[in-house]
C-alpha cells in the first residue's frame, strides 16, 4: 500500500513539474523552428499557458537585428497576454478572445538608404509569399491590443526617442477557417511598423505593405 501511495505522489509531482515546465520548453522549441523556417530571427523568454482556464502568456519576445544595423533588436515586447476559448482547443482553429501586447520597444534604424523596419517587413513578405502554412496553428482573434509602445530613431547623425499611440485591431483572421498564426503576426506587424515609422518622423510608411502585396487582409487568407 505504501508503495502505491509513493508511486501516486511521484506521478503527481511529475505531472505538476510537466505542467510548470513543458509550456516553456515546447514554446521555445516552436519559436526556434519557426525562426529557422522563416529566416527571421526571433526569440521568446518564457511561455506559460493554462489550457483549462484559457489563458496564455509570452514574455520578452524579441525580433533581432542583423547586419549592418547596430541596434540589438528591431522590436522587443515585454509581455503578451492572451485569453482564448478553451472549448476550441481541439477544433480546426482556436478562437482567441483577446490579446494584449504591452511594453513594446521599437528601434527604427536608418543607415544610408537602408531602413531596418522596411527590411523586416520585406522579409516577412518574402517568407509568407511562398511559405507552406498548412501545418501552422490557425487562430481567429476577436481583439488585438497594443499598449505602452515607444521607440528610438537611430541615424548616422544621432538618436531620438518617440512615443507610439495605442492600437486596437478587431476580428483578425478568417472567422470560419482561422488563419495561420505567422500570417496573422505579419499582418499585425504591418500597421505597428508603419505607425512606428510615422511616429519617428519618417514619411511613407512601409510602402504597399504585407497585407496588400500578399492579398491577405486578416480575413482574406
Amino acid at each position: 500500500m505504501k508503495k502505491i501511495v509513493l508511486l501516486l505522489i511521484v506521478l503527481v509531482a511529475l505531472a505538476a513539474a510537466a505542467w510548470y515546465f513543458l509550456p516553456g520548453v515546447i514554446g521555445r522549441s516552436v519559436v526556434r523552428t519557426e525562426s529557422g523556417a522563416s529566416g527571421i530571427p526571433f526569440t521568446v523568454g518564457d511561455v506559460s499557458f493554462n489550457p483549462f482556464g484559457g489563458t496564455a502568456r509570452l514574455t520578452n519576445v524579441v525580433l533581432q537585428s542583423e547586419d549592418p544595423f547596430a541596434a540589438p533588436y528591431v522590436v522587443r515586447i515585454r509581455q503578451v497576454d492572451a485569453r482564448f476559448d478553451a472549448s476550441t482547443m481541439l477544433s480546426p482553429f482556436i478562437v482567441v478572445n483577446s490579446v494584449t501586447v504591452s511594453g513594446v520597444d521599437v528601434n527604427v534604424e536608418q543607415r544610408g538608404r537602408r531602413l531596418n523596419v522596411r527590411e523586416l517587413a520585406d522579409r516577412f513578405e518574402e517568407y509568407l509569399a511562398s511559405a507552406d502554412t498548412t501545418g501552422q496553428l490557425r487562430v481567429f482573434v476577436e481583439e488585438f491590443r497594443i499598449e505602452s509602445a515607444a521607440g528610438t530613431l537611430h541615424t548616422d547623425v544621432g538618436e531620438r526617442s518617440f512615443e507610439i499611440a495605442d492600437m486596437v485591431l478587431r476580428d483578425l483572421g478568417s472567422e470560419t477557417e482561422g488563419t495561420p498564426v505567422l500570417v496573422l503576426v505579419a499582418n499585425v506587424l504591418d500597421p505597428l511598423l508603419g505607425r512606428a515609422l510615422i511616429s519617428a518622423g519618417i514619411s511613407g510608411g512601409i510602402g504597399s505593405g504585407l497585407r496588400s502585396r500578399i492579398g491577405r487582409l486578416f480575413g482574406d487568407d
